[in-house]
């Protein structure tokens, strides 16, 4: 389910044309994506220390989690 709220996020990020906002509308958005943007560099940070746990990116042939 995460991965799919994940896909469609994305999707509507790449359609969104910011010419057509308000400037209240640019100023919310732009503090959302400033929001999501922070806890998906979190969520990010907590699945690499994972993988690096893990040893996946050894397991895919990679030199360190940064290379993976």
């Amino acid at each position: 389910m995460l991965i799919e709220q994940l896909s469609s996020l994305t999707d509507e990020v790449a359609a969104l044309e910011p010419w057509t906002l308000t400037g209240a509308e640019v100023r919310e958005v732009i503090a959302a994506v400033q929001t999501t943007r922070t806890a998906l560099d979190a969520v990010m940070s907590r699945l690499a220390g994972c993988a690096d746990d893990m040893g996946l990116p050894k397991d895919d042939g990679a030199t360190s989690t940064t290379a993976w």
